[in-house]
């Protein structure tokens, strides 16, 4: 019977070879740098991008060297495509092909295949095994590895051909993933760019306004133009318990807490209910952003600690969550709480801040552009969370 630890479990047609069990040395050379002394100003800001380890995915670096400090000092070059693959510090075990040529420091080890051998697979592979290869070398996440170790590991090869069908369809898959990443963070950057613009600054108007409107914005004090409720939940319904965090609003309870938090088998009839098109934050934690927008269809329950409100009908509850996502709201958070021995906000302290405030048409327009590109930003999440998952499967399935 043919060992089946020759041959991963997932295969192109066509190969049936086993695969060949060697120490990375003999696939590759390597090195590792060094770095110019520091305080010369002749090794620096020179033509050479200094690649160090945090940068080994990076087009670009922070510090470039010159001539004069690659020739005195251990730095030493790099091509783009080169397997650089990070020995120290934060970023250890994490492996990329170069992206520009340039010079690398004592913490990175430069990895260059021979003939026979594919980069793209190599580096691949290299990624699969982070997790082990810092468990085993590095305890508790503490020293450093080194070229002796990782040229030391034992990988399993199969045929150039095969190497480079695999290494084809991983690159495919990390260039689709990069192009997500890439459009996701110019959706966000875009968001960011709006939330700045499209709110009232000092002057008493926003930076940017959608044509066709030019009515002045008027100020609104917050206590009148929000309802605080407290609606507990006497009566024992089942419900869902939300807590609200400071990145993702309000997430349920068994998701945000291991074993599902306290909530999950404790009495529910203090807690507060919920509804739709409300908002919720816990008072001692909003000055981190503990404050989310509960736009659901069905009743649910949060807390005795939190605040509960929701807004009047003359206002536009989707434009106030962005504006509360906005600096502005920051500010206010941070002027109503300056000089206060208390860290607590309180809807009494909430009620007082006071902002301009567009026409409902205008806010209105304003929440839906928010909300819409928020809804692509999440169509790129969910695209990245499944090509993770396929690029892990395929990890398993193809390597052995």
């Amino acid at each position: 019977m043919k060992d089946e630890k020759k041959a991963p479990k997932l295969r192109f047609k066509g190969f049936t070879d086993d695969w060949e069990q060697v120490k990375l040395s003999k696939t590759s050379r390597s090195y590792s740098g060094g770095t110019p002394k520091v305080g010369v100003h002749e090794y620096y800001d020179g033509q050479i991008p200094f690649i160090r380890s945090g940068e080994i995915a990076s087009k670009s670096t922070e510090l470039t060297i010159s001539k004069v400090g690659l020739n005195n000092s251990s730095a030493k070059l790099v091509s783009k495509g080169d397997i650089l693959y990070a020995l120290y510090g934060a970023t250890s075990g994490e492996v990329s092909l170069s992206k520009i040529n340039g010079a690398i420091n004592q913490a990175i080890l430069a990895i260059k295949p021979i003939d026979g051998y594919e980069n793209y697979f190599l580096m691949t592979w290299l990624q699969k095994e982070k997790e082990q290869i810092t468990r085993t070398y590095l305890q508790g996440g503490q020293g450093n590895l080194s070229a002796k170790i990782v040229m030391n590991l034992v990988v399993n090869i199969p045929s150039l051909s095969e190497q480079s069908q695999i290494a084809q369809i991983f690159s495919k898959l990390d260039k689709t993933i990069t192009l997500h990443e890439e459009k996701k963070r110019q959706l966000e950057r875009l968001k960011s760019a709006l939330l700045q613009k499209m709110f009232a600054d000092k002057s008493g108007y926003p930076a940017v306004r959608f044509e066709g409107f030019s009515d002045e914005w008027e100020q609104a004090k917050f206590g009148e133009i929000t309802k605080k409720y407290k609606i507990r939940n006497k009566q024992g319904r089942i419900l869902k318990s939300f807590s609200v965090s400071n990145s993702n609003g309000f997430v349920p309870q068994e998701l945000q807490f291991e074993n599902g938090g306290y909530a999950l088998n404790s009495d529910k009839t203090n807690s507060i209910i919920v509804k739709p098109n409300s908002f919720a934050y816990n008072p001692a934690r909003i000055n981190v952003g503990s404050i989310g927008y509960y736009n659901g269809d069905k009743d649910i329950l949060v807390s005795s600690l939190y605040e509960v409100f929701t807004l009047r009908e003359e206002f536009d509850s989707k434009y106030m969550w962005y504006w509360i996502k906005s600096n502005n709201f920051d500010r206010w958070i941070y002027r109503l709480q300056e000089g206060s021995v208390r860290s607590y906000f309180y809807y009494d302290k909430f009620s007082e801040i006071k902002e301009v405030l567009p026409t409902l048409d205008e806010q209105k327009k304003i929440g839906q552009l928010l909300s819409k590109l928020d809804s692509v930003i999440n169509v790129h999440d969910r695209a990245l969370y499944l090509l993770k998952m396929i690029k892990q499967s395929l990890l398993q399935k193809m390597f052995i």
